[in-house]
């Protein structure tokens, strides 16, 4: 996955926030978001 500029890498990983469960943090749809 490649972004062409910084806006929209910063971008892509906010948008991990919906798919992240405070339950379950280790699902495997989130890659960066804690990171």
């Amino acid at each position: 996955m490649g972004y062409e500029n910084w806006t929209q890498a910063i971008q892509g990983w906010i948008s991990e926030k919906q798919d992240y469960f405070y339950d379950y943090p280790s699902s495997g749809v989130v890659g960066h978001y804690t990171q």
